[in-house]
């Protein structure tokens, strides 16, 4: 931030219902954008529409990712574990995709890629030299993260 004052209050500054954001974003996308990218590709073959739903979901969720770690780069560590908390909430709330009708992109994704997802966001931040929380992160996504409520509690109390 020494480097660059002017980007301070942008980068303290949290867009409000992330989570929601990315659910809608992730949610919205229809089966109409396998047009081109399915089918006979030249050069490639046959290619089946759960050949790139993960590719397309991935490419609206990129952007979220990349704010947070900008944000983490540029010394704004608390708004970064903040907006990716919310991220990671935002992915966790997702259905799974087996749950859904074939209109929607993100029914062809593998059944783990929110989880890949926020597993990507943790070691890009890690990369930035930002750790978010243990005990935040199991709280947010509990299944995913693998704590026990015992075990936020001791976190946050010691031992």
């Amino acid at each position: 931030m020494a480097n660059h004052p002017e980007l301070r209050d942008e980068a303290e500054s949290i867009p409000t219902a992330l989570a929601g954001d990315i659910q809608t974003t992730v949610m919205e996308l229809g089966s109409e954008l396998f047009s081109g990218r399915t089918g006979h590709q030249p050069g490639l073959g046959w290619v089946q529409p759960y050949d790139v739903a993960d590719e397309i979901v991935a490419e609206v969720v990129e952007p979220f990712l990349a704010d947070a770690v900008r944000r983490a780069q540029a010394g704004a560590t608390d708004a970064a574990v903040t907006m990716s908390v919310d991220i990671i909430e935002g992915l966790h709330s997702l259905p799974l995709p087996t749950e859904l009708d074939s209109t929607m992109v993100y029914s062809f994704c593998a059944e783990d890629s929110a989880y890949q997802w926020a597993q990507e966001l943790i070691g890009r931040l890690r990369e930035a030299g930002v750790a978010l929380p243990e005990a935040t992160l199991a709280e947010t996504a509990p299944d995913w993260f693998d704590l026990t409520q015992a075990d936020i509690i001791q976190r946050r109390t010691g031992p």
